[in-house]
């Protein structure tokens, strides 16, 4: 089966158009196997999903509160092309520039601003902060189907799916419980 040989997984992965060069991570305390806006980290009106380049950036995950230790940390590649940068100096600008009134962007992402920039053209946000002497980074995307687990077959048929892993067998169990 292709799913055991990592080139053939990553050739498809790059004709699918994910990004191969970046890693990113998903830390939280659940398992499940496919990203849902605000599921199960349950976070109310969540409507994307927070990324980091940095596994042990503990702050990077605004929507999940707890330490690394014992985490579920999910390596995963993404399909996106159209960033929103916002950092703490353009924040606001950000904000009036696209008419968002979500006091809490970009920490949250509900139904009308992701809409409002999904209708711009953005299919993701790339959030700096930087307290102290410390910047993190956050990769903010919109639609789970452009995330996939740096495990998944990246089957083109599977493409719409929000499943991490597209279409590994479910008797890959030890794939499975990773995600």
């Amino acid at each position: 089966d292709s799913w055991m040989n990592p080139e053939a997984r990553m050739a498809r992965a790059d004709e699918g158009g994910f990004d191969l060069d970046r890693r990113l991570y998903h830390l939280t305390p659940n398992s499940f196997d496919e990203f849902i806006a605000g599921g199960p980290d349950g976070i109310d009106g969540q409507q994307a999903i927070f990324l980091t380049p940095n596994p042990l950036d503990q702050s990077a995950s605004h929507n999940v509160k707890h330490s690394t230790s014992g985490a579920n940390i999910i390596p995963v590649l993404t399909k996106t092309n159209s960033p929103l940068y916002v950092d703490e100096f353009n924040r606001e600008e950000v904000m009036k520039r696209w008419g968002i009134t979500n006091r809490e962007f970009p920490y949250l992402i509900d139904t009308k601003t992701k809409s409002t920039l999904e209708k711009a053209g953005f299919d993701h946000i790339e959030s700096e902060t930087t307290f102290g002497d410390k910047t993190t980074t956050e990769i903010i995307i919109f639609d789970p189907k452009n995330i996939r687990s740096t495990n998944a077959e990246f089957d083109p048929t599977k493409a719409d799916s929000s499943d991490l892993l597209s279409s590994i067998s479910p008797t890959q169990s030890s794939l499975r419980n990773i995600a």
